[in-house]
């Protein structure tokens, strides 16, 4: 608030006019303070620049505050108390205009538009018309976005308005909500709600976002696995998917599917530079992410050795822990024996009172740190154990996912680099032999939140640390075409200790 002020003084009607809220009041004190306001004037109130003047200004400012919160509580209560009424206390929808009818304010039928609602509801229940079939009627009979200070107006309603403000909205057919809860209103309702009903199913065979739990297999557009899991190289912003279907003479169709950037970095004119990365198929690009998984996976029984030694340690652990405990314990123990034979020495009047006082100090002092460890000690918890007992099992489950996919890519033979078929009832899916695998692999990457990035036509990883400590243990196998797992060393005993040790989580 007034960064460049060039002003020395403020005429205004009122402190309440300057500041209603501690924010603002705050900054008017600072300024009177630090001298960049010299003075305020008001019509009926007096002010001095002085502690006794700048005490009244805050009582103002106070006080201010306080009408505005009342002001709040008591609107908000009076509005759902007319909500009780069965009157909506806001703004009429689409079809209705607000009115007031004998001194009493109330929701009326709007003559132009109420004919227009029911209609739209007509079309949609028919399920032969979707939500910008809905939007170009209502521009085409003249109802348009209105202008505001960013945006000019005069396009159609999105279909984000029709769907949870129009076809969704319970207002339709009576009822309404507010604050929450829902109301039955004493306007007359425009549609019947069995006709709300049925636009209600329409709206979940066609809305996905309404019922998530169908098939994928049936959306009508393309489901992306990797989605948020991949970011450009060059700009950051995440890689989507596209397919292109292309047409031979013969009458065959192909369908092509790549990976390329979202270039939303250009759309929202965040970015004068155009992101010139292209497109990638979508085969070599999950042919990379079982490359990055094979990198950072262990094998089983490499990554069972770890988990056994991890939990012999986290016995160990606790053993020392309970050892500790009972330390603790029997020394706090003696430390309330010695408080007992120290009370009686005082008591017997072999000590003096004031040796008695500083030995019972220190001895309760003690107690008290002993309090505090033992506090401590029931709420560790060992985490980095338990950390890296689910790292190594997402080693594990990866070393799992490339040789399932070494032995498809076996059987496919030449064609192991192909992810899509050749044709398939449905071109957003992929075929149901690399399909599960695929979604395996997209699981995996989700739980690992590994760093992907694409770039130059190439999916990348950029290792963590504890990533990172795997490249550095001794290969266990190689990606071999057509050839599965080729084994370098069996054994896999004292460098993963080493490689452990590195962790973070240690």
């Amino acid at each position: 608030m007034y960064p460049f002020l060039e002003a020395e003084g403020i005429l205004s009607w009122h402190p309440d006019r300057l500041a209603r809220n501690a924010v603002d009041a705050g900054q008017i004190i600072h300024l009177l303070d630090t001298g960049r306001l010299l003075d305020l004037k008001f019509p009926r109130l007096d002010f001095q620049n002085n502690p006794n003047g700048k005490f009244m200004l805050q009582i103002n400012f106070a006080t201010s505050k306080n009408y505005v919160d009342n002001l709040a509580v008591n609107t908000k209560r009076g509005l759902i108390a007319k909500a009780r009424r069965k009157y909506y206390p806001g703004t009429a929808p689409l079809g209705y205009r607000n009115s007031r009818i004998n001194g009493v304010k109330m929701i009326a039928f709007n003559k132009k538009w109420a004919p227009v609602v029911v209609k739209l509801y007509k079309k949609y229940a028919t399920g032969k018309y979707n939500l910008k079939d809905l939007s170009q009627y209502l521009f085409q009979l003249g109802y348009q976005t209105r202008p505001t200070k960013l945006w000019p107006g005069g396009k159609p309603v999105t279909t984000d308005y029709l769907k949870f403000f129009v076809l969704q909205n319970p207002f339709y057919y009576g009822v309404f909500k507010y604050s929450g809860e829902y109301y039955q209103g004493k306007h007359q309702p425009l549609v019947s709600k069995l006709l709300y009903d049925k636009v209600q199913t329409v709206l979940n065979k066609k809305c996905w976002g309404l019922n998530r739990s169908k098939t994928l297999g049936k959306r009508k557009y393309r489901w992306f696995g990797f989605s948020n899991l991949i970011k450009c190289g060059e700009c950051g912003y995440h890689v989507t998917t596209t397919s292109k279907t292309k047409k031979y003479k013969n009458g065959n169709n192909h369908t092509f599917t790549y990976f390329h950037c979202s270039k939303q970095g250009t759309k929202n004119n965040q970015n004068t530079n155009r992101c010139s990365q292209s497109f990638i198929p979508e085969s070599l690009a999950i042919s990379d992410l079982f490359k990055i998984c094979d990198d950072v996976s262990l094998p089983e029984s490499s990554g069972n050795w770890l988990l056994d030694e991890l939990s012999k340690d986290e016995l160990q652990s606790q053993t020392q822990l309970d050892q500790i405990r009972a330390k603790l314990n029997k020394r706090q123990d003696e430390i309330n024996r010695q408080l007992n034979i120290l009370l009686n020495l005082f008591l017997d009047t072999t000590i003096e009172r004031e040796e008695y006082l500083k030995k019972k100090y220190d001895l309760i002092s003690q107690r008290k740190t002993i309090e505090e460890q033992l506090l401590n000690l029931a709420e560790f918890q060992n985490d980095n154990i338990e950390k890296a007992k689910n790292f190594v099992r997402l080693t594990v489950q990866a070393g799992k996912i490339s040789k399932q996919y070494l032995k498809i890519a076996e059987n496919e033979g030449d064609q192991k680099t192909r992810i899509e078929p050749k044709e398939s009832a449905n071109s957003c899916l992929e075929p149901p032999l690399t399909k599960p695998i695929v979604t395996e692999l997209a699981d995996w990457l989700k739980k690992a939140e590994l760093n992907l990035f694409l770039k130059d036509r190439k999916v990348y990883h950029i290792k963590q640390k504890q990533w990172a400590a795997l490249s550095r243990r001794p290969t266990v196998r190689n990606l071999v075409a057509r050839t599965g797992i080729e084994p370098v060393s069996d054994v896999f005993q004292t460098p993963a200790v080493t490689t452990l040790a590195t962790l973070p989580f240690f």
